[in-house]
């Protein structure tokens, strides 16, 4: 897992898009999404879900993004 893979979980959490967390981050939106793809893929479950072109954390990326955090 790495430390930047859950930085961009947290520049989506508190951006509430991809767009505005690249920026954020100074990276392409293909990066973030890979990003959240790679910390998914690695954790077992979704972190997002994309609902009227806005991205949100699922439960579960709530309760690991808010586990990050500490």
């Amino acid at each position: 897992m790495k430390l930047a893979d859950i930085q961009v979980l947290d520049a989506v959490a508190n951006a509430q898009s991809l767009s505005e967390a690249a920026k954020r981050l100074y990276k392409s939106k293909p990066a973030v999404t890979q990003a959240l793809k790679r910390l998914s893929d690695e954790l077992g479950f979704a972190l997002v879900t994309r609902e009227d072109y806005r991205i949100r954390l699922t439960e579960q990326g709530k309760r690991f993004h808010q586990h990050a955090q500490k």
